[in-house]
């Protein structure tokens, strides 16, 4: 785990993992406990956090759920697929990040080996700065308008929660008609 080193005094700290599956284990999702509980006892000493996450078993797991309250942080799961429709960052900011990282981190390797410089420095950098990006006010401030969280819109949270259980006409939205089309195609098949 490396600490990306602050911008400004407001920049809050931010810490980056590498592994060779390129997935989020029970190891590294500790490691990632014990800065969450540093960063927040550091600010808000004698409180216990409450961490949401989803159904990945490295959250899940009685090991690190037991562990998680050693550090003073309460884990909670949301139901599974509801991350799908409540969570804003899923909508913009989290494939906006995929997306430069795939791209920059190659530009990356490929100035680190004409310029000589260390890649864990040249990889830390991008991270850093493909991270800025994409949690920007604009694209973050514009995941929530989709799902009807900000501002409230309780019709379209509706109509996101039917069409993610299936529970749509047809053609109501464009994933149904999505799906309607694709049926179409497979019974004619």
């Amino acid at each position: 785990m490396e600490k990306a080193p602050r911008v400004t005094r407001r920049t809050w700290p931010r810490y980056y993992v590498w592994n060779d599956s390129g997935y989020v284990d029970a190891d590294i999702f500790k490691s990632a406990l014990v800065k969450v509980a540093e960063e927040f006892h550091a600010k808000y000493p004698g409180l216990s956090a409450f961490l949401f996450g989803d159904q990945l078993a490295a959250h899940r797991r009685a090991d690190t759920v037991e562990f998680a309250l050693g550090l003073g942080l309460l884990l909670f799961s949301l139901e599974k697929n509801t991350s799908h429709i409540t969570q804003p960052l899923d909508e913009k900011p989290f494939p906006t990040l995929q997306v430069d990282r795939v791209r920059r981190n190659e530009a990356a390797v490929m100035d680190r080996m004409l310029t000589n410089t260390d890649s864990r420095d040249a990889l830390l950098m991008v991270c850093y700065e493909d991270e800025r990006r994409a949690f920007s006010r604009p694209i973050t401030v514009g995941a929530f308008r989709p799902r009807g969280l900000w501002p409230v819109n309780a019709e379209l949270m509706k109509a996101n929660v039917r069409a993610n259980l299936g529970l749509v006409a047809t053609g109501d939205t464009a994933v149904g008609a999505a799906r309607h089309a694709a049926s179409e195609v497979i019974q004619a098949a």
